[in-house]
């Protein structure tokens, strides 16, 4: 295995613990570690991240926690000892806590940073939602991180982060789901296969300013619809614009609860029959594909998986960013003139 700093430091000194353990026994203490973590993960999501106070009946949560447990990204994340599990969990607390205690909060995305091309989204929603307490905290956290890591190897503080900024941009060249992994072709130097990933984004951030400018809300609830359709949104374009591999999808779960507890109320997004039969359409096959066991597919198609794979997940990463976007839209042009309810 390559020795890389993959984390930053505060999640290196966090996992020190387990160095103390026989290889086997750390192993095995991970992934019950992980196993606990997706248990309360996907309890977070369905129960306790607002979204207008909404419960989905007991068969739509069973069916959208084992299609969460049986995802590959969830089964690789717990097979390899991800630490993309503990991150996503640092990221729900951060959220829960946002207007509860700016402490917690601070303390959990402080933590959450330390694989900030899966947090980043949660950090731009807190940013978006002007919490600059906790956003202070956060990077103090990280800050104090280098700072111990500089004590512990006797390495400068500045080198340190020299390498992790060399490690970012290294990273871009490594397959995966990220965008610029498929515009390779343009050149040999990987900076200018960013630049589809830099049009991306600037599309999608002047799209969300041009929407969001000067909204006004009436209820807590339509608030709290928005935000859920804004973060759904930020965690599908982080997945693309930035290095990821399959394992960091599993915060896809927000793309499956937006859209079944979006359906809930019918004057969200008003679609046609048509439309909702579309969705629901797609949403019965989107599972299907992302949960595909690579050791029975490999018997049947041995090339699928590597590069054929990722550019499916990749294809289907697009298509779920526009219909978050589609129906962010429609929400906002709804949710004015009509009760959620």
């Amino acid at each position: 295995m390559e020795i890389a700093p993959v984390n930053l430091p505060i999640m290196l000194l966090l996992l020190t613990p387990f160095s103390y353990f026989s290889w086997p026994i750390a192993k095995w203490a991970f992934l019950v570690v992980d196993l606990i973590l997706m248990l309360v993960t996907g309890w977070l999501v369905l129960r306790r991240i607002p979204f207008a106070d909404v419960k989905l009946t007991r068969i739509d949560e069973v069916l959208i926690f084992l299609a969460y447990f049986d995802l590959s990204a969830t089964r690789i994340a717990i097979e390899n000892g991800q630490t993309t599990l503990l991150v996503f969990l640092l990221m729900l607390v951060a959220l829960y806590y946002a207007k509860r205690s700016w402490g917690i909060a601070g303390l959990a995305l402080g933590v959450a940073l330390s694989k900030y091309s899966v947090s980043l989204p949660v950090f731009l929603f807190i940013l978006y939602k002007k919490k600059f307490k906790i956003l202070l905290l956060a990077i103090a956290v990280q800050i104090l991180g280098v700072l111990g890591i500089a004590v512990t190897s006797g390495n400068s503080p500045f080198v340190i982060v020299y390498e992790n900024i060399q490690l970012l941009f290294r990273l871009f060249d490594q397959p995966g789901v990220h965008l610029a992994r498929w515009f390779e072709f343009l050149s040999d130097n990987h900076y200018v296969s960013m630049i589809p990933v830099l049009v991306l984004t600037f599309l999608i951030f002047v799209r969300l300013f041009l929407w969001l400018r000067g909204q006004t809300f009436t209820t807590s609830s339509m608030e709290d619809v928005l935000d859920f359709h804004l973060l759904t949104i930020l965690f599908i374009w982080t997945i693309l614009v930035a290095y990821h591999q399959i394992y960091d999808t599993l915060i896809l779960l927000f793309f499956f609860v937006l859209v079944f507890k979006g359906l809930t109320f019918p004057n969200l997004w008003k679609l046609t029959n048509k439309g909702r039969m579309a969705l629901l359409a797609f949403m019965g096959v989107l599972p299907l594909i992302l949960i595909l066991p690579a050791r029975i597919v490999d018997i049947l198609l041995p090339f699928y998986y590597g590069r054929i794979s990722d550019a499916v997940i990749t294809f289907l990463l697009v298509v779920m960013l526009t219909i978050s976007m589609l129906l962010l839209r429609r929400s906002l042009q709804n949710i004015k003139t009509q009760p959620l309810n």
